[in-house]
Parts: structure tokens; sequence; C-alpha cells
């Protein structure tokens, strides 16, 4: 499961090959509109204008207007701006509103009225009521009005990126702006109805993902294919379903390490997803990674709590995340925003990014949504429940709480200070169908159902989801021909230990010989590798192959190899840190190579390895000197708690480093047959 907090980063990037074949895949799969167009709420399938990193769009209401308007008028404004930087083309469409006199970019943010600095249409309209493409065309810097400084068109482009920008449709009736969206969009849009003001309705959540990465088989039930499938058929019963996940779907897999989480962005965007957060497992690549396919994503990313490394935006703003959104349904307005777990710059790679604490965050955010029209605050939440119950208890005001980060599986829903909190597990067993009857923006009834994946496919009439199951086959078939191949034997009689219990409890076969090939690849006196770094929870058994799939599932974070000068104290120390958590099952536990110490599982935390029962080479541990240590670059950036390694001297970075699983595929194969053993490396007293 996805408890277990090891999380790394920096995956090479994806070879042109790679890139290559992504493209030819996207261009054949054109026809089916999930990959030829951008999905924007509320216009269907429109398709985007240009470049989709470029592109903006925000949906109008009377509802944003500063005061409100109560018309069932709406609109939607589309800008991409040119690769350049010096045009900005647009298109307004509108519907159900009567007599516009004109349609302006204003300066201003969400709670105030500021002047015009670029007009969009010139109007009149005559007669009746506007529906439909209301004006397109492009923006360059002679277009523009008003006190825009020195730079009139960067100016522009900043305030809309910094939510100082706005788009206004005036009519008769309201000649100040009758329907208004703010730039960059916090609303959307679900349903084809028109929103009303009273706050009542229905509103039903499928949920949610948490796939680590995987995408499944064909030939087994809980796939994606199905669990899309299943997901369209509840939105063919019930059109304003909202599909949302909650995180930890771009990594962990053998698929991951080898594509990046892109294969994860095309599936949701083919399943027609609408929003996702955060979870640690989406920054195991980097942040960069991340951010790189957040821009891919036909979904928007939403996060209340991850931050840039000013702790002002959202983490990949710039990429279209965005902190929250209120999605319409009905006469439903309902806010949506994420979390990401506290723990996690301690168990994956967010670089410089930041993670303000929860209770904060949702305090903080909670106005900011109440003000742009929610009826509702639905959180995508990648905390583990015992955590969601707290902030349920604690903060007042959070209506729902979907997602579990420790994936309990609740056959119902609970009800704590008034908020509804649902879970149901991870992967692809379980699809969650939750709804609500909003009474003026109270929840006066919930209804629940646990839909099994595999019981739903099981059913005649059912079929998988066409558009995902291309996907699925794409990047499966390319990672049998990437993986496929043989590189060596386990030998008769041997074995190959990656069981839990085993790498984060004592030495480990697997452990040694991992740690081995990581210290012989950059010439280190010492290598360690975290235990939790090392998985798929198996005892291997020879005779059998050896292929690079296996290893890739054994080492599926994409992590680097670093080579660090650490002092005898420090290692001292870090073994401390890496038997500190045997009692939790955690993930710290060192392998180590070129050393071996003994520790007693007694005695208190900090005071469990005795320098004295160290030895580096066969020698005693000498706190004084100063020794190279190979590690990987999840460690060496202080994860699993390993905060002693982060600010000490790099031979080799962890941008330079290879690839842990190259490196041990490359070992495997100049071995050709293995034997791993364990030596007494490790002991208790």
């Amino acid at each position: 499961m996805s408890d277990d907090h090891n999380s790394h980063e920096q995956n090479p990037t994806r070879s042109s090959v790679e890139r290559t074949s992504r493209r030819t895949f996207l261009r054949a799969l054109g026809a089916s509109g999930a990959f030829a167009t951008l999905g924007v709420a509320g216009s269907g399938t429109a398709e985007a204008l240009e470049d989709p990193e470029n592109y903006r769009s925000t949906v109008l209401t009377g509802n944003a207007e500063v005061p409100p308007v109560s018309t069932p008028g709406r609109g939607l404004a589309e800008f991409t701006l040119s690769d350049d930087g010096t045009e900005l083309d647009y298109r307004l469409t509108v519907a159900s509103i009567d007599r516009i006199t004109a349609a302006h970019i204003h300066r201003g943010g969400p709670d105030e009225n500021g002047p015009p600095v670029a007009t969009l249409f010139g109007g009149p309209t005559t007669g009746g009521r506007s529906t439909g493409e209301l004006a397109t065309g492009t923006l360059t810097v002679d277009d523009l009005q008003g006190p825009l400084g020195d730079r009139p068109f960067q100016a522009l482009v900043d305030d809309m990126e910094a939510g100082d920008a706005y788009v206004n449709v005036h009519t008769t009736a309201h000649p100040s702006g009758e329907i208004r969206g703010q730039l960059p969009d916090q609303r959307t849009t679900g349903g084809s109805t028109s929103p009303g003001i009273d706050g009542s309705g229905t509103v039903t959540f499928l949920h949610d993902t948490h796939v680590h990465g995987n995408l499944g088989s064909s030939e087994d039930a809980e796939n994606a294919a199905n669990y899309f499938g299943l997901m369209r058929d509840r939105v063919a019963a019930n059109p304003d379903a909202i599909r949302v996940g909650n995180g930890d779907d771009l990594a962990s897999s053998v698929l991951s390490s080898v594509f990046e989480g892109v294969h994860v962005v095309d599936t949701f965007n083919a399943g027609n997803l609408v929003y996702d957060t955060y979870g640690n497992h989406d920054f195991d690549m980097g942040p960069a990674v991340l951010r790189e396919q957040v821009g891919e994503s036909h979904f928007t990313w939403l996060s209340a709590n991850m931050r840039d490394p000013a702790g002002e935006r959202v983490f990949a703003a710039d990429r279209g995340a965005r902190p929250f959104v209120v999605h319409d349904v009905g006469s439903v307005n309902v806010g949506i925003t994420g979390l990401i777990n506290e723990e996690a710059p301690e168990i994956t790679s967010l670089g410089d990014n930041t993670v303000v604490p929860i209770e904060e965050a949702m305090r903080e955010v909670m106005p900011r949504m109440r003000a742009a029209g929610a009826d509702l605050v639905v959180v995508l939440s990648h905390l583990s429940s015992p955590v969601a119950r707290d902030l349920a208890r604690n903060v007042d005001g959070i209506d729902v709480i979907l997602g579990d980060h420790a994936a309990q599986v609740s056959e119902d829903v609970e009800t704590i200070n008034d908020t509804v909190l649902s879970f149901v597990g991870d992967e692809y067993e379980f699809l969650g169908e939750l709804t609500l009857d909003v009474s003026r923006g109270s929840i006066e009834g919930v209804d629940f159902t646990l839909h099994d994946v595999s019981e739903a496919a099981s059913a005649a009439s059912f079929e998988p989801s066409q558009a995902v199951a291309n996907v699925q086959s794409f990047y499966n078939d390319g990672l049998e021909d990437a993986l496929g191949e043989v590189v060596g034997q386990l030998a008769a009689g041997a074995t190959f230990d990656t069981r839990r219990d085993t790498v984060r409890h004592e030495e480990a076969n697997s452990g040694n010989y991992v740690a081995d090939a990581k210290r012989a690849a950059v010439d280190a006196d010492i290598g360690l590798m975290n235990g939790g770094g090392i998985r798929t929870d198996t005892l291997y058994e020879g005779p059998r192959d050896v292929s690079k799939r296996l290893v890739f599932d054994v080492l599926p974070f994409g992590n680097t190899v670093v080579k660090l000068e650490v002092t005898g104290q420090q290692l001292h120390d870090a073994l401390e840190n890496g038997v500190s958590g045997v009692a939790n099952n955690e993930g710290r536990f060192p392998q180590v190579s070129g050393m071996a110490f003994a520790w007693d599982p007694d005695a208190p935390v900090g005071d469990r390895v005795d320098p004295a029962d160290v030895t580096v080479g066969g020698s005693p541990l000498d706190l004084e000197a100063t020794y190279t240590l190979a590690t990987n670059n999840f460690v060496a950036g202080g994860g699993d708690g390993y905060a002693t390694f982060a600010d000490v001297p790099r031979q080799i970075g962890a941008d330079d480093g290879p690839l842990l699983a190259t490196v041990v595929v490359e070992a495997i194969q100049a071995d050709g047959t293995i034997d791993p053993s364990t030596e007494g490396r490790i002991t208790e007293v």
C-alpha cells in the first residue's frame, strides 16, 4: 500500500525515442477527442486555441460579479499566449444573456472592480438572448488601454497569472457587468444546467484514484480500463457526477520508472477525470517531472497546502494547478480543494517547495472558497484516515473529505462534526459513489455505494473504456518491450529476499546485493540502502530468470546513486536513525555494504548503536575520520529521516549519478548467475 513512506527523486529525462513514441501514440488516438482536445469544463470537449501549456480559461457567472448578479447567463473566456509572449489569442462564448453592450479584460482581484485594460467585444448585440461564440481575436500591445505601466503587455500577462485580472460582460440591464470570471480560473461548471442562487440540489462524486502508477493488466479485472468503464457508466446514469482522484497516482511502479507518470496522465485524460490532488508519491520523480505532467493533464490539480518555495502559490500554478475551484452543479456551487500529507517533505522529494500545515491551509482557503460562491467545501484528501478525522473534528465548516493516504476501505461513510468522510482504498478495486442531498448549502442527506470493480466488470453487458484500454495496452506493451529482456539467472537453491519484514528489520540478501552494487558503481567506502526502497515483498527462489522487469519492480522509484563524504560521527547518527523505526515497520532500516554494525532493539531510540560495534572495511569506526558513502538521492536528500546527509559534501550529485535500477541490472549482467547471501553485516545484541 501507499502508506509506507518511501518516495524518491529524479529519473533521468525520458529519451527522445520515448517522447517520439508518445507523440506518435497521441496522434494515433487523436480522433478519440480525449487526446486531441483540451477538455474545458462547461464547453464539453472545446478545442484549446493553441498549445495547452499556454492556455488559460475562466468561466463567467453572475455570482462572481461584485456585487453578485442573479442571472441565468454564463460564459467561457479562453486565452492562449504566443510562444514569444507578444500576442494573446482569445475566444469568448456566452449563453442565455440579453443585450450585451461590451466585454473587457479588467484589472482587479476577486473582490474588487477595476478598470478595463482590453476590449474583447464592442457590442452591442441586438434583440433576444445571445448564445454561442461572441468574439474571437488576437490582442497585442496596441490593443491595450489603462494603467499598465511601462511594460503593458507583460503587465497584463502577469496580472492574469497572479489573479489580478478578470473578464466582464456588460449588458443593458447590468452596465457594470452581468457575468464575470477571474483569471486564473477558480471556477468551473460541471453540468448542463445554469446555476441558481439557493444552493439546493443533488451532488454526486465518483472517487477516487490513488493508483500508484499502475494501470493493471487486461487479464486482471482490477485494471484502469474497467475502472474508468464503470465510472463512465455511472456518469451516464448521472451526467453531473464529478470524477475525482486523491493523489499518489503518478508513482511508484515499474511503469513510472520508465514513463515518469505520463502513462497515468494519459490514462486519466482518456478516462475524463476532472480533478486530482497531490500525494507524496506524485513527487517520486522530483518536482520538475511532476510540473511537466501537471501541464500535460486535461484534468485540474488542486491543493490548498502544496505550495511553491515562497509558500504563496499552489505548486505548478504556472502549469494550471489551482488552490481550489468552485464547480457548479445545478443550483449548488461546490468548492473543491485538496490536501497533501504533512509528512511529505520527509518521505518524498519536493525540492524547495513547501507544505503548509493542513489546518492552517484549510482555515486560509475556506473563506476564499466561500467568497467565490461555494455552498459546499469538499477536500480531495491525501491524508491518512486518522488525520482526516482529526481535521474534521478540529476545523469547522468542511463538508466532505474524500480519500485516504493509508488506503482504508469503508463500506459506508462516517460523519464527524458535520463533515462526511468517505474512504475507498486505492488502485482499481473499488469505486466510491457519494451522493449528497443539499438544501440551501447544507447537506440534508447522504447516499453511498461502494462499487466493486471486478464484480461490475463480470456483468455480461459491461464494456471497459476503450479509450483507456488503448492507453493501457500501449504502455504495458511498451514496458514489455523495454523490460522483458532477461539479464541473468538466480542460481538453483538461491533466494532473493525482498519481503518487507526482512528488508525493514534485519540484514537481507537483496539489501546486500543492492548496496554492494551501488558501492562498486561509484567506488565508495560504504554503501547504504534504505530497506523501504526495496519493493515487491516477495521471496524469489531459484533457479529462475532475472529480467529487467523484476529489477525495476524491486527498485521502482527511479532513484539515482549519489556519492557523499561523511564523517564517522555522521555515519553513526545515520545508523541510529535507520534502526529507530523498526517497531513501526518503517522503511528507513539500513541495508549496508563495506561495513558491519550491531544494534540493541531494546535500547532507547538514539542509543541503540554503540560506535564500538561498528566497523568499516573491517576496521573500527573512527568518529573523526571521513568516509565516502554510496546511497540513493532520496536518502542523500534527507529522506526517511536521514537528515544528517542533507548538507554533506557530494562527490557525485543526484543529477550526475547513474540510475540505481540500471546499476543493479548491470551488476547482474556482469555476474551472469547470482546467489546473494547474508554475511553477518547486521546483528542484534
